[in-house]
């Protein structure tokens, strides 16, 4: 079994990503989105 130290990392970890999922799909889609300028990008 994992050490408590990891797993409170991981929880944390994802606690992150939860927290910034919206923000990083909305940045992903500008950077896919061809007909953005390079200042969007």
């Amino acid at each position: 079994m994992a050490k408590l130290s990891s797993q409170l990392r991981n929880e944390k970890c994802k606690q992150l990503v939860a927290k910034y999922a919206e923000q990083r799909r909305t940045l992903k889609a500008v950077v896919k989105n061809q007909a953005a300028s390079p200042g969007e990008k």
